[in-house]
């Protein structure tokens, strides 16, 4: 765009460009569409005096905003709408209105929804009982800071994340919560409490072991300390009826049948009167027990086999 605008009457005109004014529309601009080659900088103020009489001042299209962009660039960076306090940008059509105020922005007129910023975090505020959701978001820049009474939740009430005290994350869920992962490291003490009575607390199980163990404990205590490296306790100073430990394997077929091994050069073996004893063969340095069908046998084992004697 290039030439001399030039004033006459109620009209300026110029190379297409024309800024005019009716009786219903107090200023209207009408710039033409600009080639690549184009060198135009163009700089409006738009100001709608209403007078008291309730007008607005109208803008149809669309609006690109290019402050301080070399010309021919395209790019669109740059601009800014700048909107005095009380000023409203309305969609006109789905009752949507953005309401600047202080370090927030509404979504409607009565405020029940705005973004805030604080300077050092971003709050966002959904008003009455309607839900916050974040869609497409891959990751948090930074964490989002909740206070002792909000949690995030998952479906209802009962399912959340949140922080009684300072240092310590709850994870809460009504029925179960399932953790799936193929290993899963956690580093520093744990503390398992259950309220069932009935039925197991804790159960450590894997499908078809083929090696290893299913559940390994072990330290790096010195010879000289003290302490034991798996207790069974029961706190009830009551007489009760708990089995302190009970070993159980459902299929009898196996020479390992409920067998105790240490790494102390001896094997206990313990069965509780199903087995036969022939079945319980030991090596050298076993020992064996077996309840029978009497008063119980025990076995020691040498080079010559195992040597079974009534109890």
């Amino acid at each position: 765009m290039s030439g001399d605008i030039t004033m006459g009457g109620k009209e300026i005109t110029g190379l297409g460009s024309a800024i005019t004014g009716t009786k219903n529309t107090a200023l209207t601009i009408s710039i033409p569409t600009q080639g690549a080659d184009d060198a135009v900088g163009v700089g409006i103020s738009i100001t709608a005096d209403t007078g008291g009489s309730g007008g607005t001042g109208n803008v149809g299209g669309a609006i690109n905003i290019n402050a301080g962009d070399a010309a021919g660039a395209g790019d669109n960076n740059g601009g800014s709408i700048i909107l005095s306090p009380g000023d409203k940008v309305n969609s006109g059509t789905d009752g949507h209105v953005l309401i600047p105020d202080a370090h927030k922005l509404y979504f409607n007129d009565v405020g029940g929804e705005f973004i805030e910023g604080t300077g050092s975090a971003l709050n966002f505020y959904g008003g009455g009982n309607q839900h916050f959701s974040l869609t497409g978001v891959t990751q948090f820049v930074r964490p989002t800071l909740h206070t002792l009474t909000t949690a995030v939740r998952f479906r209802d009430s009962a399912i959340n994340i949140s922080s009684s005290v300072d240092g310590q994350m709850d994870i809460n869920a009504d029925v179960e919560l399932e953790i799936i992962a193929p290993l899963v490291d956690v580093a520093g003490s744990m503390l398992i409490t259950s309220a069932r009575t009935t039925t197991d607390a804790f159960t450590i199980q894997a499908d078809a072991l083929t090696s290893g163990s299913i559940a390994r404990f072990a330290t790096d205590s010195a010879e000289t300390d003290v302490g034991n490296l798996v207790e069974i306790v029961n706190d009830n100073t009551a007489a009760v009826g708990n089995t302190p430990l009970m070993i159980q394997q459902d299929a009898v077929t196996s020479t390992n049948f409920k067998k105790i091994a240490t790494l102390a050069g001896f094997t206990i073996w313990i069965s509780d009167g199903t087995t036969a004893e022939a079945a319980l063969t030991g090596v050298e340095g076993d020992i064996c027990l077996n309840g029978g069908t009497g008063n119980g046998q025990t076995a020691y084992c040498n080079a010559a086999g195992t040597n079974w004697t009534d109890m």
